[in-house]
């Protein structure tokens, strides 16, 4: 559910006229978690994020790379399967 008000809120979310705090180059302070990942319709990947301040916003991934790559690599080893050599 959450995902498709994000979606009808955001469907513009990842050009330059929607970005949160443009003044503040360094996200990671701010961002709580990465919550998911999506492919749009035009083939680009959409990031949701919640905010520590509660709000939940979405970026295009370039902006969420530059802006909080950490918050990325914490959702990417979450998600990830850990493969024994055993």
């Amino acid at each position: 559910m959450c995902h498709v008000l994000w979606a009808l809120r955001c469907h513009t979310c990842h050009t330059r006229d929607h970005l949160p705090s443009t003044d503040v180059a360094d996200w990671e302070p701010l961002v709580k978690q990465v919550d998911s990942i999506e492919r749009g319709s035009d083939n680009t990947l959409v990031v949701y994020l919640t905010m520590k301040s509660g709000e939940r916003i979405c970026q295009g991934r370039d902006i969420v790379y530059r802006r909080c790559p950490q918050a990325m690599l914490r959702f990417y080893e979450t998600y990830l399967k850990w493969r024994n050599d055993d």
